[in-house]
C-alpha cells in the first residue's frame, strides 16, 4: 500500500514536470511581438545613432520574443535579469515607445529648492549692488547668482 502512493505521487508530480516543460515559461514570462513591433525593434536594434539604452532595450525584447527565458537574454547581453524584466514589463504596459522613455525620478536633481530658484531669478533684474550680497541673502554660492545672471542676459 505504501509503495502504491509512493508511485501514484511519482505520477503526479511526473505529471505535472511535463506540463511545466511543455509550456516552457510562466505565461507573465512570455512576450508575444507583433509583425509590426518586431520589425521596428529589428530596425531599433541595428541603428547607430540612436541612443545605446535604445538599442539595448529592443535587443532585449527581440529575444524574449524569440523565446529565450530572461536569464539567457541576461547572460547575453550581460545585463542583471532584473533589467530585462524591466523592460519586458515596460515594453507589455506601454509598448515600443515605453522604451524610448526614461522613468521620472532620474537624472540629476537641482541643486536649489524651487523657491530659491525663483528668488535667483527675480533677482536678476533687481540691480542688487553685488554678487556676493543677494548671495548672502539667499544662502547661495556668488557663482550660483552669477550663473543665473548670465543665464537671464
Amino acid at each position: 500500500m505504501a509503495d502504491r502512493t509512493f508511485v501514484a505521487g511519482d505520477a503526479r508530480r511526473a505529471a505535472a514536470v511535463a506540463e511545466i516543460a511543455a509550456v516552457g515559461k510562466r505565461p507573465s514570462a512570455i512576450v508575444r511581438l507583433s509583425r509590426s513591433d518586431r520589425e521596428l525593434l529589428a530596425r531599433w536594434s541595428r541603428k547607430r545613432t540612436l541612443a545605446a539604452r535604445v538599442v539595448l532595450r529592443s535587443r532585449i525584447l527581440l529575444m524574449l520574443g524569440a523565446g529565450r527565458s530572461v536569464a539567457a537574454v541576461a547572460a547575453a547581453l550581460e545585463v542583471a535579469p532584473a533589467t530585462v524584466r524591466l523592460w519586458r514589463h515596460r515594453f507589455l504596459e506601454h509598448g515600443p515607445q515605453g522604451l524610448l522613455k526614461e522613468a521620472s525620478g532620474r537624472g540629476r536633481k537641482p541643486a536649489l529648492n524651487p523657491a530659491t530658484r525663483e528668488a535667483v531669478r527675480a533677482g536678476a533684474d533687481d540691480g542688487f549692488p553685488s554678487v556676493r550680497t543677494r548671495a548672502r541673502e539667499l544662502g547661495v554660492s556668488a557663482s550660483t547668482v552669477s550663473r543665473w545672471r548670465r543665464r537671464r542676459e
